[in-house]
């Protein structure tokens, strides 16, 4: 997962490589991502209405989210890595230090014993 993906870019070049990829960031950007996605991925649709990468098949889905909301159902699963890049300064400069933290605690939550691998940028 990329929480908070910007562009995504991550995404893409993690779809590229074949894996599975969940982008997440606010409502009003997801149109944004969207045709980042359709202009720079590789990719075909999957019967489920996600992008796939061509050549690897690996699906890429995007979802609005607001920090410190409750987890909507496709966040609520165990992943191997979440990327938060470029998103420190947001968390700070906009007094979202709790609400980040509370989406922290529960993508961890639902990760099982280990959770996932947070890597930050």
């Amino acid at each position: 997962m990329d929480l908070s993906c910007g562009t995504g870019l991550a995404g893409i070049s993690l779809a590229c490589a074949g894996h599975e990829v969940l982008l997440c960031d606010l409502d009003v950007n997801v149109p944004t991502i969207l045709a980042n996605l359709e202009r720079n991925l590789p990719a075909g649709g999957t019967a489920d209405g996600t992008l796939a990468a061509a050549g690897t098949g690996a699906p890429v889905s995007v979802i609005g989210y607001s920090w410190g909301a409750l987890l909507p159902e496709d966040m609520r699963r165990a992943f191997d890595i979440v990327l938060c890049g470029d998103l420190l300064y947001h968390v700070w400069s906009g007094g979202k230090k709790a609400e980040f933290l509370a989406t922290l605690q529960e993508l961890r939550a639902c990760g099982g014993a280990g959770g996932p691998e947070f890597l930050f940028g």
